[in-house]
C-alpha cells in the first residue's frame, strides 16, 4: 500500500503564515487488491451521464450505512440519491467539474465509491505516463477550507489486458470524512476526481493470480518418488510364493 499526503494548495504554509485560512489536508492510499484488467479504454473525458451504474454507500455514525446506485439525469450530468446522502456531478468533464456530495440526515463519516458497475474508472495520475488511451489524469483535490485530514483510499487497481498495472487506474475510491469531524447534515463537499470509461460496457477480467506451492512441495514430490521406486524393486526382487 502507498501513502501520500500533501495539502490542496501548494502555499498553505505562506497562508498559515500569513493568518489565512488553508484548506484541509489530503491523504492518498492505493491499494493493489481486488486487481483486474479491460481491453480498453473509450476515452478520457467522463461526463456526469456517463456513469451509469455506479455503487455509492455513505457510512454513518454508529455504523448506519445508505447505498444509492448512480444514474444519469440530464444530458451531461448524473446522480446518486441515498436518502441520507447524495452524490452528485454536473459537467462535461470530472477532469474540471467537481463530484458533490450533500448531506440530509446523520453525520457522514466515509464515502465508497465503487465504479465498476458503471463502466467507470479513477485516473489519478496527472502525467502523460500511464494506461494507454487514458491520456492526463487528476488525483483528489478540493477547495474545503474545514481544518482536518481528508483520507482517500483508491482500490481495484485496473490494467489493460495482458500488461501491468501503471499505477493510474483503480476501480473504487473511498473517501474518508472522519478527519473532518464527518459531514453533519446540511453540510455538503466538493471534490474533483478525474475519471474514464471502459471501451466495451462491462469489460472487466478479474486478475485471478495462480496460488502459489508451498516451498517444500518439489521436494516433497522428489522424495515420494524415490521411495516409490524403492518399493517397486523391493517387490520385484522378492521371490514368488
Amino acid at each position: 500500500m502507498k501513502t501520500f499526503t500533501f495539502l490542496t494548495l501548494p502555499v498553505a504554509a505562506c497562508l498559515s503564515m500569513a493568518g489565512l485560512s488553508q484548506a484541509a489536508t489530503i491523504s492518498i492510499e492505493t491499494d493493489e487488491i481486488g486487481a483486474a484488467s479491460t481491453s480498453g479504454i473509450s476515452g478520457y473525458t467522463t461526463s456526469g451521464a456517463d456513469m451509469d451504474g455506479m455503487q455509492i454507500t455513505g457510512i454513518f455514525e454508529k455504523g448506519a450505512t445508505s447505498t444509492a446506485t448512480f444514474l444519469a439525469n440530464g444530458a451531461k450530468s448524473g446522480v446518486a440519491d441515498g436518502g441520507w446522502f447524495s452524490l452528485s456531478l454536473d459537467g462535461t468533464s470530472s477532469f474540471s467539474s467537481p463530484f458533490v456530495v450533500a448531506v440530509t440526515q446523520g453525520r457522514l463519516q466515509s464515502l465508497q465509491i465503487d465504479g465498476v458497475p458503471g463502466d467507470t474508472i479513477f485516473d489519478i495520475i496527472g502525467a502523460s505516463v500511464g494506461t494507454s488511451g487514458s491520456a492526463y489524469g487528476r488525483g483528489f483535490t478540493t477547495n474545503d477550507k474545514t481544518p482536518g485530514e481528508v483520507s482517500v483510499l483508491f482500490s481495484r487497481p485496473i490494467s489493460l489486458t495482458d500488461t501491468a498495472h501503471a499505477g493510474d487506474l483503480y476501480g473504487a475510491m473511498t473517501v474518508d470524512f472522519s478527519g473532518l469531524g464527518g459531514l453533519a447534515a446540511g453540510r455538503s463537499f466538493s471534490f474533483i476526481q478525474d475519471t474514464d470509461n471502459t471501451a466495451i460496457s462491462g469489460d472487466f477480467t478479474p486478475a485471478v493470480a495462480p496460488v502459489p506451492l508451498p516451498a517444500g512441495f518439489f521436494l516433497c514430490l522428489t522424495a515420494l518418488s524415490a521411495v516409490g521406486m524403492l518399493r517397486h524393486k523391493a517387490n520385484r526382487a522378492s521371490p514368488q510364493a
